[in-house]
């Protein structure tokens, strides 16, 4: 075969794979919204068998606001997306990639899971999965998109993730399908209600980000990506903030109406008053997401009063505690407002362990070594209020409103218990009083937030913070 014999075989070949403009495949359009335009270099393209098996992964790396990235999905329209052996091999070879070169894995699932021909093979690809999920975790960020099934052992990725993307009547992640469910119940249920998207938005905290449809998600995955460092040698990306640092906020104090929306005061404070909520419809109780002030990415915790009164439970303390670690871990300051009366209280929240979820936040508060700054806006109240980033937990700078309530037990609390008179329980958790005893640093005009926030960034970004030596800490599981 002469050279130009060889090039036309060639060219042939790679034609298989990548398709034409009209022929590409779902898998991979999504990769290409995902990513820069003309940025994506496939990997592996000729790791596949006779038989087309390995076509299954498409694999390779891009770039995202010219920042590296790796990207693997599988393709639907091959074989229903099954991963073969050799796309396994495409699969950890790109995981194995990204963490050693340090930059984020995005993986996009949408197959009805892994050819099981040989089950000592399957095992074998699902263990090195998840152990390189498991080694690269809180060294590069791994993030998700479930753009169709997800199904059996292969669900594991998604919790081993960092972040998941759902698609509305299109993503279904689950471990039994619903056959197996009537085998042992002998009840029917569908796919939509045992494992749809909503159900792991709004029941399994699963998905992290809900979309409407395909170019919405990969909308949002660039966006997240746009917050994250590359890996946790690196600092969160600084873009110029596009808003002035001095910025006054008249009038936000009024936004504290009974059951007000906390994410009116987050947007205020936020550059351009851009927030980009994480876990939206799950513990809704606890707000967490992502925004910038002066430019710095800042992860956000804030009590949402317009939801059981901002009251912590079982899945907000597992939501705030999973987002603190994955702040720390990638060099991400912490910022936590404050307005909470305290802890669900019902027997349901007693007899599935309230105190060993709620332990989950303390541990998580006070491990992080990051920057962390609070401000206390309404109530701080008990254990509840400790949590919530409190001096004792090892937090940088707590500021309050004149407007904080700071106490043990609230107002009515001190006064059924003490019998004491209003204006003793009113002193009693009076921010100046917080002042003097020192749970709070300083009271600030809730006006002038955005400068102190900025300025107290600014100050903390280069600090250090020693620890005892230890291989690490026994976190509550």
């Amino acid at each position: 075969m002469d050279v130009e014999s060889k090039m036309n075989y060639f060219k042939q070949e790679m034609s298989k794979n990548t398709g034409n403009n009209e022929g590409r495949s779902s898998a991979r359009k999504r990769i290409e919204s995902i990513l820069d335009e003309e940025s994506f270099m496939e990997y592996y393209v000729f790791k596949r068998e006779e038989d087309g098996q390995g076509n299954e992964i498409i694999a390779g790396s891009g770039t995202i606001s010219h920042r590296p990235v790796y990207v693997m999905a599988q393709d639907s329209s091959i074989n229903g997306g099954i991963i073969t052996d050799k796309g396994g091999e495409k699969v950890l070879g790109l995981i194995e990639q990204a963490g050693k070169t340090g930059a984020p894995l995005i993986s996009i699932f949408d197959g009805q899971g892994v050819q099981v021909e040989n089950s000592w093979d399957t095992l074998e690809l699902f263990g090195k999965l998840f152990s390189a999920y498991a080694t690269y975790s809180g060294i590069i960020p791994l993030l998700t998109l479930v753009a169709g099934y997800c199904p059996g052992a292969l669900s594991f990725a998604v919790p081993l993730s960092d972040f998941v993307f759902g698609i509305k009547d299109r993503s279904f992640i689950y471990l039994n399908p619903p056959q197996a469910i009537k085998d042992v119940t002998g009840k029917d249920i569908t796919f939509e209600e045992l494992g749809g998207a909503e159900v792991n938005a709004q029941k399994t905290g699963n998905i992290h980000f809900l979309a409407e449809n395909d170019e919405e998600a990969c909308k949002n995955l660039r966006a997240l990506v746009e917050y994250l460092p590359l890996n946790n040698l690196e600092k969160s990306p600084v873009k110029e903030p596009g808003d002035d640092i001095n910025r006054l906020s008249p009038g936000i104090i009024d936004l504290m109406k009974e059951d007000y929306d906390v994410r009116d005061i987050i947007k205020e404070l936020a550059d351009q008053n851009i927030f980009m909520e994480i876990q939206e419809s799950f513990a809704s109780n606890l707000v967490t997401g992502f925004v910038r002030i002066n430019g710095y990415s800042l992860g956000v915790l804030a009590n949402q009063p317009s939801v059981l009164k901002g009251s912590l439970d079982l899945n907000s303390s597992e939501k705030g505690a999973g987002f603190i670690r994955f702040c720390d871990a990638f060099n991400i300051p912490l910022f936590t407002l404050v307005d909470v009366p305290g802890y669900l209280s019902t027997i349901y929240q007693e007899q599935s362990g309230i105190t060993k979820k709620a332990a989950k936040l303390i541990f998580a508060y006070a491990e992080a070594s990051v920057p962390k700054i609070s401000l206390i806006t309404g109530k701080c109240y008990g254990v509840a209020g400790i949590s919530m980033g409190s001096k004792y937990l090892k937090v940088d700078q707590v500021l309050a409103w004149p407007t904080a309530q700071i106490g043990a037990l609230s107002p009515g609390g001190l006064s059924s218990l003490f019998s004491l008179p209003e204006a003793e329980t009113e002193k009693a958790v009076s921010p100046y009083e917080a002042v003097l005893q020192g749970l709070v640093d300083d009271l600030i005009d809730p006006e002038e937030s955005r400068l102190h926030i900025a300025y107290t960034l600014e100050f903390l970004k280069t600090g250090r913070k020693l620890a005892p030596g230890k291989k690490h800490g026994n976190f509550p599981v």
